[in-house]
């Protein structure tokens, strides 16, 4: 890993040995997801501060980075805490979610098939799920109670009940 200190533009390298896929930080951990594990990472050491592993392969698809937590798509949506690696909540939801958006303590998702979902992103309760009927290219909160919704050929807004 190498580093730039932008004050004085001092450059450091800290050595892993391992390649490093799917990353965030937070504070002094660079935090590193492969196919079956989490890792963390000193930034100062480049020793591991934690390792966490998953029984099934696939959990950590299409990240997410906020506060302390990296959400993840695939075939559940999953919290974990950066500054552990451990699992905060993981919902089981149908059709591999994925676009992640978080916004004012929601997460969206949606698949492929066109489901969309909204959950409340410190505890992973399912708020919302929608079958649209046509893929998400992007999915953003519109306010307390609107989803839009970008497809291909078109751009829905909506409505929470």
């Amino acid at each position: 890993m190498h580093f730039v200190e932008l004050a004085t533009r001092e450059q450091r390298s800290v050595p892993h040995a391992r390649p490093l896929g799917y990353h965030g930080h937070c504070g002094d951990l660079w935090i590193h997801f492969e196919e079956r594990e989490r890792i963390g990472i000193s930034t100062v050491t480049g020793e591991v501060v934690w390792h966490q592993e998953e029984s099934e392969p696939d959990r950590h698809t299409e990240l997410v980075f906020a506060d302390g937590v990296a959400y993840c798509g695939g075939p559940a949506l999953s919290a974990y805490d950066l500054r552990t690696g451990a699992l905060v909540w993981r919902r089981e939801l149908p059709g591999n979610p994925g676009r992640l958006r978080l916004r004012e303590g929601r997460l969206y998702a949606g698949t492929k098939s066109g489901r969309i979902y909204v959950l409340d992103a410190l505890t992973g309760e399912l708020l919302v799920s929608h079958d649209l009927g046509v893929e998400p290219v992007a999915i953003d909160g519109l306010g307390p109670d609107r989803v839009v919704v970008g497809t291909y050929k078109a751009v829905y807004c909506l409505e929470i009940a």
